[in-house]
């Protein structure tokens, strides 16, 4: 298969922000990115995060993700993972030992001025960010179909492992929650709109019993004495901030559907009703 990079001329991204309605800087970078991601499927690897979670939503109702993070797919050292990473294309690989990740940056040419600055050099390009989590091997997965720009670029699809529905919408849920008695997550618009997106408009509905249960090991593996239901509880309440003035920022930079931000209300309102099911057994 040959790369989808070739195929990035300047008439291209025109013709495909015209299409999308994305700047057209946008456009490329979204486009670059899934050339990285392809780069990346011979590695067992599994999609996670903002990223996941847009493969995971319907169109129109998808917001802009722009990192690459992933899991082990199967066992591999630290080493193993950086000699399949040693290759011209990828730059860093700096490792975290506190969280076990390895950071790579792909750097992708741009037509547009795009200055960027890697390892001291300044370079005219965009910088692809990817993370691999040395720690974690995920058993449990969704086979899914990894496409940036649906409609756009549905022929360089292709299949990629993605964390189930289930484990994005708990992490979503966690990273979600904060107050001053739940001090676990951060309640970020984004992370709050995943919330809503991947209950109101999945490709695949979430069993919620297992939403549940992923709650609790997701608390487990951060140390957390919380509940599931003071979690859940904590991002509810937090989802409320996607109806303020202030969220309007929000929906223009991650270019949201305009039905989902004229409807908010309401989804918010589905999205808690949904929740209130978790953590009842406790």
């Amino acid at each position: 298969m040959y790369r989808l990079a070739e195929k990035i001329s300047e008439e291209w991204i025109e013709e495909a922000a015209e299409k999308t309605g994305y700047p057209k800087l946008q456009a490329e970078f979204l486009a670059h990115m899934m050339d990285a991601a392809q780069s990346l499927s011979a590695i067992d690897l599994v999609l996670k995060g903002g990223t996941a979670v847009q493969q995971a939503v319907k169109e129109p109702y998808r917001r802009i993700s722009i990192d690459l993070d992933y899991d082990l797919g199967t066992e591999m050292s630290i080493e193993s993972v950086k000699s399949l990473m040693d290759k011209p294309a990828y730059k860093g690989g700096v490792y975290n030992r506190f969280t076990g990740t390895l950071t790579y940056y792909r750097a992708a040419p741009t037509h547009y001025k795009s200055e960027k600055r890697i390892l001291g050099e300044k370079i005219n390009a965009h910088l692809i960010k990817i993370q691999i989590n040395t720690r974690i091997v995920s058993r449990e997965y969704d086979q899914a179909v990894f496409n940036m720009l649906p409609g756009i670029l549905d022929e360089y699809a292709f299949r990629q492992k993605m964390l189930s529905v289930e484990r994005l919408l708990a992490n979503k849920i966690v990273v979600s929650a904060w107050s001053e008695k739940v001090k676990v997550g951060r309640a970020r618009y984004k992370d709050l709109y995943d919330v809503v997106s991947l209950v109101n408009y999945p490709k695949r509905k979430p069993d919620y019993e297992r939403v549940s249960e992923e709650v609790r090991r997701d608390l487990r593996r951060r140390g957390s004495k919380l509940s599931v239901k003071e979690v859940v509880s904590s991002c509810a309440a937090n989802i409320t901030q996607l109806e303020e003035d202030n969220a309007l920022g929000f929906y223009s930079s991650y270019k949201v559907s305009e039905e989902v931000s004229k409807n908010i209300r309401d989804l918010a309102e589905t999205t808690i009703k949904a929740l209130e099911s978790l953590g009842i057994e406790e």
